[in-house]
């Protein structure tokens, strides 16, 4: 599948998304909750979806910039979660931001799909080296 038909596809589900895979808020939660940040953790919610991770990091008192590659997801995500810092239209592989601007990556569909390589190899620039950590598994010095 191409990128711009799975953009299409993302779209199209977008109002319905949640109810297809409810189970996938239960599964950001347990996501956030083993990154575990701290309030004030600037995170980037790449794939953001209608914003399960997002929510999940919000209620911990986190700063998120979430982004997603399908303008109707991120419609939504915005309008659920007004608080969040910001919401775009992007694609994960183009990220657009300046160096350091985060402190942790997130992506919670990175346990099942094979694009974690090419997106850390992205962001690296705009991660600090303590979230680029926290990514990989392992804990900041």
């Amino acid at each position: 599948m191409t990128a711009t038909r799975a953009t299409a596809l993302f779209d199209q589900l977008a109002s319905v998304y949640d109810e297809v895979l409810p189970f996938f808020a239960g599964f950001a939660r347990q996501h956030v909750e083993w990154l575990a940040p701290g309030p004030g953790t600037r995170v980037l919610d790449l794939g953001a979806g209608r914003g399960a991770l997002t929510g999940a990091a919000l209620a911990r008192g986190c700063r998120v910039t979430a982004v997603d590659c399908a303008p109707g997801m991120v419609e939504r995500l915005a309008a659920q979660y007004p608080q969040v810092r910001e919401a775009r239209v992007m694609d994960v592989h183009r990220l657009d931001f300046p160096d350091g601007s985060f402190d942790l990556p997130a992506d919670a569909h990175t346990e099942f799909e094979a694009r974690v390589r090419a997106e850390l190899s992205a962001m690296e620039p705009i991660v600090c080296a303590a979230g680029a950590r926290l990514w990989e598994g392992t804990t900041p010095a």
